[in-house]
C-alpha cells in the first residue's frame, strides 16, 4: 500500500494569465489499485489543511479524492491524481484535483454525469457528486485513449471562480520519478487574439534542470 503521508511539492502556475494565479504546490499521487484510494483521500485532506484551506474545502477535497480515485481504478485501469493549490487575483485560495488516465475512456461524457448511469454496476453517482461538489468542474475523455477529470475548490464559496469568454489554456508539470522538482516550463500569451506558446525543457533533472 502506497505511503502518502509524506510528499513533496513542485512550483508551477495554473493559468494563462500570469496576474491571476501565483506560483503554487502540486502533489502527484499514482493510484492503480483500490488500496491506495484512502491513502489518497489522506493525501488529499493533509495538502489542504498544510495549504490553509477551511474545513469545509478539506472535506470536500477528501471526498472528491475518493470519488476520483475510486474512478480511476474502475474504469481508467488506474492512473494519477493531482493536486495543486493557487491564490487567485482575489486573494481567494484555490485548489484543484485532477486525474487523468490512459484508460478506454467516456464515450458519453454527458450522459455519465446523470445519477443512476453507471458502466461498472456501482449506484452511477460519482461524476454526478463531483460536479455538485465543486465550485468548477470539467471533464474530457475521447474513447481508447483515456480521460481528464477536473475539479476546481475555492476558499470563498459564496464567490464561485469565473470562466473566461475565451479559451482557456492550462497545463501541468510534474518531476521525473525520483526528483522533488521539475525542469519544464510553459508559458502562454494572448495578444489581440494570437497565441503564442512556449514549452522550456532544462536540461537534465531536478534542480539543476529547474
Amino acid at each position: 500500500m502506497a505511503d502518502y503521508s509524506h510528499f513533496t511539492t513542485q512550483e508551477s502556475v495554473s493559468s494563462e494569465k500570469s496576474n491571476s494565479f501565483t506560483l503554487s504546490h502540486s502533489l502527484w499521487l499514482p493510484i492503480s489499485h483500490s488500496s491506495q484510494v484512502p491513502g489518497a483521500r489522506r493525501a488529499a485532506t493533509a495538502f489542504c489543511k498544510r495549504a490553509g484551506f477551511s474545513d469545509t474545502c478539506t472535506d470536500k477535497a477528501g471526498l472528491i479524492a475518493t470519488e476520483l480515485g475510486t474512478n480511476l481504478v474502475k474504469h481508467g485501469g488506474g492512473g494519477e491524481l493531482y493536486l495543486h493549490s493557487v491564490r487567485d487575483a482575489a486573494g481567494d485560495d484555490v485548489l484543484e484535483i485532477m486525474t487523468l488516465d490512459k484508460g478506454r475512456g467516456i464515450a458519453n461524457t454527458v450522459q455519465s454525469l446523470r445519477d443512476g448511469y453507471s458502466t461498472a454496476g456501482s449506484a452511477g453517482t460519482g461524476l454526478g457528486a463531483i460536479r455538485r461538489l465543486s465550485d468548477t468542474f470539467d471533464v474530457y475523455s475521447q474513447p481508447d485513449h483515456g480521460t481528464v477529470v477536473l475539479s476546481r475548490l475555492s476558499s470563498a464559496p459564496s464567490a464561485p471562480l469565473s470562466r473566461l469568454k475565451t479559451l482557456e489554456i492550462g497545463a501541468v508539470t510534474r518531476p521525473k520519478k525520483g526528483e522533488e522538482v521539475c525542469g519544464d516550463h510553459w508559458s502562454v500569451i494572448t495578444r489581440r487574439g494570437h497565441w503564442q506558446l512556449l514549452v522550456a525543457d532544462g536540461l537534465g533533472h531536478g534542480p539543476l534542470a529547474a
